[in-house]
């Protein structure tokens, strides 16, 4: 099978969940001995031992909007490659920014081939009901990563269940080990104490604020609790000056950006996971965490009960309910041995249903069954 992608990035060093979704499916794609060709702007960086066919395209980072509008040179390659390759597949991995460009490339070049878009939650603007349902309506097939977000895509887009597919995301082997540094601990002096962790972009979708109102009820009464806030964001100015404000600075670390690398060293040093983001397509980070062995406490929202399965493997709380949340939480950190029993389950459960071969074999049966359809409907004459 050879597939074509033009792409907005596959960096080997981002912790992004759209990007890491992509660079794991892809490279695991390509190990499968499948041809990828990859197209990327020439300032992206990806990883070179991996057997993939990558194309640069220039940009002019000195021109006003260029980074907006420098995925357009990717016409002229994408025309290039199926011409020499006679690729079978053209797959756009954001539906916004990536999907226009496959639909134009099929138009104006006649490449009669199927486009896919791989798509993770609806964002509430204005691009989602004009430019993004346009896009879904003319693709070929959907592939989304839970039942959740195929809902929206029928409900708020009207798009026909049959169009869409569901393939849950994985995790990487790396997260299932037990690898902990303590030296991060002994450098932010959490080594003595009960350590609450999240992992995100600090944007509002994610509900940070919110978690800080948890952790500072929490820390009333429990002053060995450290909140560690890790990612980077927006909001990070916000977030620092609101808990200062709330007089729990001293106890919630914002590590920054974390490299891929060091993700899972900073995950093994919680004690538990917690995650009060409303709206998540998978929850990737919620998922890498329970790999890890840690029990969680998410919302009860979109997909993420989806991810937990039951209450064996950590707990589904309200959304926006602080108390639901208090509650649960106290219930763990009173129990060092259900959490213990918890993150074990939780680890099972990623590695017997969430993992990157599986999602890249699904994705590809997806991909060989579209176009023994669409190799059918050109045959039998749909197409001129």
């Amino acid at each position: 099978m050879k597939i074509c992608s033009p792409h907005c990035g596959v960096s080997y060093e981002s912790n992004s969940g759209g990007e890491v979704y992509e660079r794991e499916l892809l490279k695991r794609i390509v190990s499968m001995g499948h041809d990828l060709y990859l197209i990327l702007k020439d300032n992206k960086v990806y990883d070179k031992n991996i057997q993939w066919n990558v194309y640069k395209a220039k940009t002019y980072r000195n021109l006003p909007f260029d980074k907006y509008f420098s995925t357009l040179r990717y016409l002229p390659i994408i025309r290039d490659i199926y011409r020499k390759n006679n690729f079978d597949i053209l797959r756009a991995h954001s539906v916004r920014y990536i999907g226009p460009l496959c639909i134009w490339s099929r138009l104006a070049y006649k490449i009669k081939v199927p486009i896919v878009a791989h798509h993770h939650h609806l964002d509430k603007d204005i691009l989602t009901s004009v430019l993004d349902k346009s896009v879904l309506h003319f693709v070929d097939r959907i592939i989304t990563d839970s039942f959740f977000s195929k809902r929206q895509l029928q409900d708020e887009l009207c798009i026909s269940g049959e169009k869409i597919e569901v393939v849950y995301c994985g995790v990487d082997e790396k997260y299932f080990s037990k690898e902990e540094n303590i030296n991060i601990k002994e450098t932010f002096g959490w080594k003595d104490k009960i350590v609450l962790m999240t992992l995100s972009s600090l944007t509002p979708r994610k509900n940070l604020s919110f978690l800080l109102d948890i952790f500072h009820w929490l820390y009333k009464s429990r002053k060995s609790l450290v909140l560690v806030i890790a990612g980077e964001g927006p909001l990070k100015p916000y977030l620092i000056e609101k808990s200062s404000k709330l007089g729990i600075q001293n106890s919630v670390y914002f590590t920054g950006y974390i490299p891929e690398s060091e993700k899972v060293k900073y995950i093994n040093c919680a004690d538990i996971f917690l995650f009060t983001s409303g709206l998540e397509g998978f929850g990737l980070s919620v998922a890498e965490a329970m790999a890890c062995g840690k029990p969680v406490v998410v919302t009860n929202t979109s997909s993420l009960p989806e991810v937990i399965g039951n209450e064996e493997c950590g707990f589904l709380c309200k959304n926006n309910d602080m108390n639901d949340f208090i509650q649960k939480i106290e219930i763990l950190l009173d129990n060092p041995l259900l959490r213990t029993q918890m993150g074990e389950m939780a680890r099972k459960r990623i590695y017997n249903s969430f993992r990157w071969e599986k999602t890249a074999q699904n994705v590809c049966s997806i991909y060989e069954k579209l176009i023994r359809d669409y190799d059918s409907k050109k045959k039998h004459g749909y197409f001129l």
